[in-house]
């Protein structure tokens, strides 16, 4: 299966990466009441792993 394959090739740190830029995303969402008037957080997550202060 093609999806299967393709997850298997994804790295931990893509994940990890997609999935802390979420959790950033969803926490601007609410700090701007819900609305779409918010922008994409940069958190600089490479610094944050070679530091290693990503969780």
């Amino acid at each position: 299966n093609c999806v299967q394959d393709a997850f298997h090739q994804l790295e931990a740190n893509t994940l990890d990466n997609v999935f802390t830029t979420l959790q950033a995303c969803i926490e601007s969402i609410m700090l701007a009441d819900g609305g779409n008037g918010y922008k994409i957080p940069h958190l600089s997550k490479g610094k944050l792993r070679r530091e290693d202060r990503l969780l």
